[in-house]
């Protein structure tokens, strides 16, 4: 630009309004895995036995609005990421007679082990101040053919075991790809690693066992699978020699 005087001055660049930001991209790995109960006096387990995936809904609602909802504040967790696996309903229990549970799993993945560690103090805590608000979001959205159960009382809402699962140093079945286990690398099909406990073990050795008994040395190291039955004479090279399972390993 030119001053009244005539000389040139260089202006400086302004500054955008909003410069852009560089968000890392995270794959969360780390997996907080939470067993708890929800009991209440047995009379409302036909409604719910009979209502079954409705009503699991409408618990597994109020939890996410009740007490994820306050745990993942500062985005080391997603409500939405939650995985909730029922184990038992309105089976004998050892609670006092006249109440029933349903028992839950949680999955949740989180960014990392320190952030997993503050969610289960904040998930333990949650928990101590939850009922009451728990109780009265259920009754507040049980409509229709779960009305019954705009009544329900909570007795007992609570933790029977929290625990902290890092699955990247784990082996987990590679269904449909290697068909071994292989080590977690952070691919593995997300119904994996929202199911840790149920597939990644921490060995080698261990996941072979479970997932391939039949064929364990050839789990252990494609290398040493032997010839299938009725193939060639064992060590000639030959494609027999090397097939599994129906994959031609020597074209891989």
């Amino acid at each position: 630009s030119t001053n009244p005087s005539g000389t040139t001055t260089n202006q400086p660049t302004p500054l955008p309004t909003s410069p852009p930001t560089m968000k890392p991209t995270v794959t969360n790995n780390v997996i907080v895995q939470q067993e708890f109960n929800v009991c209440f006096p047995d009379t409302y387990c036909s409604i719910i036995t009979n209502n079954l995936d409705a009503s699991l809904g409408l618990i597994e609602d109020a939890f996410l609005s009740v007490v994820l909802s306050n745990v993942c504040l500062n985005g080391s967790c997603n409500p939405s990421d939650a995985v909730f696996t029922v184990t038992s309903v309105c089976q004998s229990t050892d609670q006092p007679s006249g109440t029933s549970c349903i028992e839950f799993v949680l999955n949740l993945p989180v960014v990392t082990i320190p952030q997993a560690n503050i969610i289960i103090g904040m998930l333990q805590y949650a928990f101590s101040i939850s009922l009451q608000s728990f109780q009265l979001t259920i009754q507040a959205n049980a409509l229709g053919i779960l009305s019954p159960l705009n009544s329900l009382l909570i007795q007992l809402l609570t933790i029977t075991n929290i625990w902290v699962l890092d699955p990247s140093n784990q082996y987990y079945p590679d269904w449909g790809r290697s068909n071994t286990c292989v080590l977690n690398d952070g691919t593995a099909p997300s119904y994996i690693m929202f199911n840790p406990s149920m597939y990644f073990s921490n060995t080698i050795e261990e996941c072979c066992t479970r997932f391939y008994p039949g064929n364990y040395d050839a789990c252990i190291d494609p290398n040493q699978m032997g010839p299938c039955p009725g193939g060639g004479s064992g060590g000639d090279g030959s494609t027999s020699d090397y097939e599994f399972n129906g994959w031609d390993l020597t074209s891989q």
